[in-house]
């Protein structure tokens, strides 16, 4: 008689188990599905897309990259006085404006702007004379 009751003891915690191991797949699931069909819609919604990118060089020059097609870009000095002003730039091109000094710029497009810093490459000083080396 006891042998029965061991027997189908076992056997309820092998079904016990089995239903452990079902539960935490049928979680799993869930889980993944709420990640891929809410939470990346989300973050996706999120971002905002740069209609340009622009960059200084060391040569003093604004470089505007469209990523779309923009009309009426406008680069502005740190006391808000227009240097350049660009009538259509096309998508995936570029244009350039040549500054006069380092320091800050703003890229105006409509109600986007993106802030610039020109600054001065560093000098290398080399003082005294090189020592032979043997």
């Amino acid at each position: 008689m006891s042998m029965v009751i061991q027997t189908s003891l076992r056997d309820f915690a092998k079904i016990g188990v089995l239903l452990i191991g079902i539960s935490l797949l049928v979680i799993a699931v869930v889980v993944v599905h709420f990640y891929v069909f809410y939470f990346t819609k989300i973050t996706s919604s999120t971002i905002v897309e740069r209609p340009f990118t622009a960059y200084c060089s060391m040569s003093k020059a604004v470089v505007i990259s469209a990523n779309r097609d923009l009309e009426e870009v406008t680069v502005l000095d740190n006391r808000s006085i227009e240097v350049c002003r660009f009538k259509n730039i096309q998508k995936n091109s570029q244009e350039v404006c040549m500054v006069e000094d380092y320091g800050i710029y703003i890229v105006k497009y409509g109600d986007f702007k993106n802030v610039v810093e020109c600054y001065k490459p560093a000098t290398v000083i080399i003082s005294g004379r090189p020592e032979e080396v043997d």
